[in-house]
C-alpha cells in the first residue's frame, strides 16, 4: 500500500482490474475449499489503519466485501511494528 492520508493508508492509488481479479480467484478458490487470505502490506511509516478507497476504484470494495460475506477472505491485524 502506497496512498495514505495522515495515518490512514488506503487502497488502491490507482484503478487495478487485476487486483478485482485476484479477489474473484481467492473468493473461487475459498469455494472450492481452499484456504484463502488476501492480504495488504503498507510500506509507509506512521500508518495505524487502512481503508478501501471506494471512489478510486468503485468494483474492488463490494467484491472484497461479497468475498467476506462467503468467508473467502479474512481479516486479522498484526499489531504495529510486528511482522
Amino acid at each position: 500500500m502506497t496512498l495514505a492520508n495522515g495515518p490512514r493508508a488506503a487502497f488502491p492509488d490507482a484503478p487495478t482490474v487485476r487486483g478485482l481479479k485476484h479477489v474473484h480467484t481467492l473468493t473461487h478458490a475459498a469455494q472450492s475449499g481452499y484456504r484463502a487470505f488476501l492480504v495488504f502490506v503498507v510500506q509507509l511509516p506512521g500508518i495505524t489503519s487502512m481503508t478501501i478507497f471506494k471512489a478510486r476504484f468503485p468494483e474492488l470494495a463490494p467484491a472484497i466485501t461479497a468475498a467476506k460475506r462467503r468467508r473467502a477472505v479474512h481479516r486479522h491485524d498484526l499489531p504495529h511494528g510486528a511482522g
